[in-house]
Order: structure tokens, then sequence, then C-alpha cells
């Protein structure tokens, strides 16, 4: 509701919460001009002696990204090293991990939301604000193939 009508001394019970806001979780109703903050659907005796606004107010979520080595299918080699998991807060700007990651002939290109590349990318050591709004969500290594990995073959007939 937009309104509600409260009686001085008596038990009155904020509404519950029908809002949401991406990110985060609702926390309870600031009363205005005051420092109080009350929970949604629990009474209180109204002690105020004037109209108040009761304005919602929000916990930004926590969230894990976790990290994918992503091998890629014409690798030969395996994958060493790894990337330790981070811990982010919606809306603020937290550092990824750096690639722990390493694979012979190819180059390390930074992260992606999706495995095959056509996510979002992220460069290694990249800041973000928004990468999921609770949970978990996973980053994936993006390869590419050493250009120097071309070597000159040299056929000997062998004639002895």
């Amino acid at each position: 509701p937009n309104k509600a009508t409260a009686t001085y001394d008596e038990n009155f019970i904020p509404a519950e919460n029908k809002c949401t806001r991406n990110g985060y979780t609702f926390a309870g109703w600031a009363v205005s001009g005051t420092n109080d903050t009350k929970t949604a659907g629990t009474a209180f005796k109204w002690q105020y002696t004037s109209d108040k606004t009761l304005t919602a107010q929000w916990t930004a979520n926590p969230y894990t990204v976790t990290y994918d080595s992503n091998k890629p299918a014409s690798a030969s080699g395996s994958v060493s090293g790894s990337t330790a998991d981070s811990n982010h807060t919606y809306d603020t700007a937290t550092t990824l991990t750096s690639n722990g990651y390493s694979l012979t002939g190819w180059t390390f290109n930074g992260w992606n939301t999706a495995a095959n590349g056509t996510g979002t990318s992220y460069a290694n050591g990249a800041s973000v604000t928004k990468l999921a709004t609770s949970g978990t969500t996973t980053l994936y290594a993006q390869w590419t193939k050493n250009a120097s990995n071309k070597y000159t073959v040299r056929f000997n007939k062998n004639n002895n």
C-alpha cells in the first residue's frame, strides 16, 4: 500500500514489502526523521506524534566467482595451476582474482561468462560491480593458440 493509518500508542504493523531490487535483499523499513528501522509484518507501538514515511532499506547481496580453466578441446597438454574463488558484494567494485592457470603453447586472454567465449568478457584482474545478483557464478578462461608454435620441419633423405 502507498498509505496506512497509525494511531499513537497502538500497535502498527508495517506492510510486507512487495518490491524487489535487483542484487539486494529487503532489510526493513526506515522511519523518516528517526534512526528507527522496523521489520515488515512485525507489530510495534506507534510512538510518533507526526506523519512518517517508511522507506525500504536494502542490503547488497554477496556472491562468489569461481574460475574454470576451460581447456580448449584442441589443446594436447594439461592446464596447470589454479585460480582461487573470489568473494564479491553486488554494486561494490571488487577485483577478479588474477589468472593462475597456464597451458603450454597457449596464451590466456581473459575471462568470459560463457565457456565458448560468446558471453561477457573480462580482462585479467578486472574490477567488477554487478557480475551476479547472488549465489555463485563461473568465469571461464579464454585461450589463444600461440602463433609462435609454428616450427620448421626438415626432411633428411638419409642417403648413407
